[in-house]
């Protein structure tokens, strides 16, 4: 710090952060949108609440046989004591901790690792860490690499499952909002790769539509389909080429997907390149290549699929291949393997959502809050988290 310039020391406190300092000093920024650490219902909410005009890429890619990547679990009893930084949610606590005892002994989390985030500063991260000290043993807790802590403990940190805990209940509260929450909330979401789960003893009806808490609590009640990506083409007939489509045999392979009743998307974008049929599923998505038509046919365009191809199933993508002679002789023969192969991904027709909620209250439909301009000094200077004092109201 001593070699530093008065003017230079002024951005480095205990709340900057390195982003905001080179953001200062270079007016341009780059922003890498490709994510590969977490599924993509868990990066999506982050993506869509954040950055609305430029959403991260979820290119983590998995079979049927993972973890629901989104559990919900309502605390009807959760009740909070104390104030400021001394406030604690004890029922709360002990339901996060019965949960994490419970993931320790389930051999479907044998070899993943576990934590557990506070929303909140103050005495509940104390709680929860002494409750897992005195329920699970050390070599548990070494063998899942347990962490307790707040969003600011897990910057640049990871677990394969992450337990979130709102820890305030309905009374006394405002909304979490402003830049400093949506940096905590947003590190908060998007520690899991495998499966986040959200605590809370609030109900949506008690939460301002402004609130944080309340956009991740109806996004994780009930998630939009993983996997959207565009929007469906109309008026697809398998004599008259339409885009986005390269061939009429792109579009006539299309249609017999859509006949089955699955979701499909044509000419799918991802890191630059594209891929003629991507169908989609709540447990993952395939990528349908159709090979011979007038766009897969020569020395090089074979070539440079081969070569795009080896790129994207590096990035975790699963491929099926057709090809137009045989399509053309039987569509029936030719498409009877991509059904069972459907089937074995866990893609399914018509496959929901794949919401998860818990089933004390209606499932609310999800928004995303409005963004802060900038930090007022009652968010710089309040480490308390939503906690009203005597003189404040609710919103």
């Amino acid at each position: 710090m001593d070699a530093l310039e008065p003017w230079q020391r002024e951005g480095f406190d205990p709340k900057s952060n390195l982003y905001e300092l080179l953001s200062s000093r270079f007016t341009e920024v780059v922003r890498l949108t490709e994510h590969f650490r977490c599924m993509p219902e868990i990066i999506k909410w982050s993506s869509m609440q954040f950055y609305p005009d430029n959403e991260l890429i979820p290119l983590r890619q998995h079979g049927s046989d993972r973890l629901s990547p989104l559990k919900v679990v309502h605390v009807p009893e959760g009740h909070c004591e104390g104030r400021r930084d001394k406030l604690i949610n004890r029922p709360e606590a002990e339901a996060v901790v019965d949960q994490l005892c419970r993931l320790t002994q389930d051999p479907a989390y044998a070899d993943r690792s576990l934590g557990v985030i506070i929303l909140r500063q103050g005495a509940q991260s104390r709680l929860v860490q002494d409750l897992v000290d005195l329920r699970i043993d050390m070599p548990a807790r070494e063998r899942h690499n347990i962490l307790v802590g707040t969003p600011e403990e897990f910057q640049g940190d990871q677990r394969d499952v992450i337990l979130l805990s709102m820890v305030v209940d309905g009374t006394n509260v405002i909304a979490a909002t402003g830049r400093s929450h949506e940096r905590r909330f947003n590190v908060a979401a998007s520690r899991a790769r495998d499966q986040m789960w959200l605590f809370h003893s609030m109900t949506v009806d008690q939460l301002s539509s402004k609130d944080l808490r309340r956009s991740l609590l109806t996004y994780m009640q009930n998630p939009p389909p993983p996997y959207t990506h565009a929007r469906q083409p109309a008026n697809v007939t398998p004599d008259q080429l339409c885009a986005p489509f390269d061939s009429l045999f792109e579009q006539r392979v299309y249609l017999r997907i859509k006949e089955r009743g699955y979701d499909v998307v044509p000419q799918w974008e991802v890191n630059g390149k594209r891929i003629d049929l991507v169908v989609t599923g709540g447990h993952g998505r395939l990528a349908v290549e159709c090979d011979g038509s007038p766009h897969h046919s020569t020395r090089q365009q074979i070539q440079d699929d081969a070569e795009r191809e080896r790129e994207l199933r590096r990035a975790g993508w699963t491929f099926w291949r057709v090809r137009s002679s045989a399509f053309a002789l039987s569509p029936e023969d030719a498409l009877a393997p991509l059904w069972k192969r459907l089937t074995d991904l866990g893609i399914h027709p018509d496959t929901a959502s794949g919401r998860v909620a818990d089933d004390t209250e209606p499932l609310a439909v999800w928004a995303p809050v409005g963004l802060a301009e900038a930090e007022t000094a009652e968010e710089e200077t309040d480490p308390y988290d939503g906690e009203l004092d005597d003189d404040s109201e609710a919103v």
